[in-house]
């Protein structure tokens, strides 16, 4: 029986996941375990204790349903002990746990709370006892070791930064024309530069295949892509995903620089999120999803995050006036650029 350790990494993909107030077990293809608690009640304050909390329901599996076996056959699995043997697999020694206030749960009025606790086995599970496909007790966990250069590598991320930037520098300097419309300069535009830790974060994110936003601290533009061709590199669909979100201002146009409810609605959220003047900081993750049941193709998922989050309802997206002249205190003006860097 191995000692168990906390993991910094496992930890951060178990609050990714629970950050998107999962109703069932992620599925991406790392064997890591994963254990879900949720509580539903009245208000929600200091998390810690739901960590323990969940950790007394899972073991109190045992004790409800006895434990007859030391081998993890079907008939075990099936019995409801799942969440308690993870707890105690002998050859997992990392662990890592995230959760996440949900609000108010629609269905019932009440708050709602997830506990995402993901695990990590000294052995290869192929050195185990044989568990089928079917078991959510080993239902993958995101894959954060490694994961902010598995779906880019460093030049498909510089060409994301550069993506954006071009954009952001165009209308610093006043050089922009959405859908005819000559943009104001922007007297505050900071430069972006690519952030490891939200890219690691995006990563995880990709690998659920999701086909909605994340709940999380980031702002966020998702892309999916479609080919009949076989997906081996990633990086082109990393610039194809901003050339589509940069689309939308000259399908749409942009007509104000304040971000108020219509014109969010007008279409245009994931480009103003590429040009929020606040926002500096940005990592992307992608997936090859396998194929789309809907229509035969192979499916590419990308999740670009941004911090300081932007889309922020009746904000400005960037302050009008002389290129570079309210750049913040701690940046400068790159003259080439227009950029505050």
């Amino acid at each position: 029986m191995l000692k168990m350790s906390w993991d910094d990494s496992i930890a951060q993909c178990a609050q990714t996941y629970a950050d998107s107030c999962p109703d069932d077990h992620s599925e991406v293809l790392n064997w890591y375990g994963e254990n879900l608690y949720w509580w539903i009640g009245g208000e929600i304050k200091n998390l810690d204790s739901y960590g323990v909390e969940a950790t007394k329901r899972w073991k109190k599996e045992f004790q409800e349903k006895g434990w007859l076996s030391t081998t993890f056959d079907q008939a075990t699995y099936d019995f409801g002990i799942a969440h308690s043997t993870q707890m105690i697999w002998s050859k997992t020694n990392l662990i890592g746990c995230g959760v996440k206030n949900c609000g108010v749960d629609p269905k019932n009025g009440w708050n709602k709370l997830i506990v995402v606790c993901q695990y990590k086995e000294y052995k290869e599970l192929t050195k185990l006892p044989t568990i089928t496909s079917t078991m959510k007790f080993t239902i993958i966990c995101l894959a954060l070791i490694g994961a902010a250069s598995a779906g880019f590598s460093a030049e498909g991320q510089a060409a994301i930064v550069k993506a954006h930037n071009d954009l952001r520098s165009a209308i610093a300097k006043g050089d922009y024309v959405a859908k005819g419309t000559h943009q104001p300069a922007a007297s505050d535009m900071l430069k972006m530069s690519w952030d490891d830790t939200i890219a690691q974060s995006a990563q995880a994110f990709a690998e659920n295949c999701p086909d909605d936003h994340s709940k999380n601290e980031y702002g966020e533009n998702l892309y999916w892509g479609w080919t009949s061709e076989e997906v081996g590199n990633l990086d082109p669909y990393g610039v194809e995903a901003s050339k589509s979100w940069e689309k939308e201002f000259q399908d749409y146009g942009w007509l104000t620089r304040t971000l108020d409810q219509a014109t969010y609605d007008s279409g245009i959220g994931h480009a103003t999120q590429m040009v929020w003047s606040k926002t500096n900081l940005i990592g992307c993750g992608a997936k090859m999803c396998g194929v789309d049941p809907k229509n035969g193709m192979n499916k590419v998922t990308v999740v670009c995050q941004y911090k300081t989050k932007g889309n922020m309802i009746d904000d400005k997206i960037y302050a009008e006036g002389e290129t570079c002249s309210a750049c913040p205190s701690s940046s400068s003006c790159e003259t080439g650029s227009g950029l505050c860097a």
